[in-house]
């Protein structure tokens, strides 16, 4: 990835966007300490995941949901997601899982509510 499509795909966030809810992966939460402080995210190569930065440390993220702990650098982040092990595609597969059954319960309530 060059340095222009880096750029491209760089979105900050405000951290209250990132709540407990968007970092649940094997229970890693972080509580709101400032809603000042930055969050930069990075799509990695063609791949499905992304980087994101946030008070110096680094993070695997898929969608909302991170993958793994704090790490020091990208390219401990890079190397992370060329992780195949089965504990990375169990992962994935719950957070998929997740997605399409909240969705489902979603689209129930939306469908009763219109019933009614």
């Amino acid at each position: 990835m060059n340095l222009n499509e880096e750029k491209h795909n760089t979105k900050s966030k405000d951290v209250s966007d990132l709540n407990e809810s968007s970092m649940s992966i094997n229970g890693q939460n972080k509580q709101n300490s400032s809603n000042t402080q930055l969050v930069e995210v990075n799509r990695i190569g063609d791949t499905i995941f992304d980087h994101v930065r946030h008070e110096e440390k680094h993070f695997l993220a898929l969608g909302k949901y991170r993958l793994t702990p704090d790490l020091e650098t990208k390219e401990e982040v890079i190397e992370a997601s060329k992780d195949t092990s089965w504990e990375r595609l169990f992962a994935i597969i719950d957070i998929i899982a997740t997605e399409k059954f909240n969705e489902m319960w979603d689209n129930k309530h939306v469908n009763n509510l219109n019933k009614n």
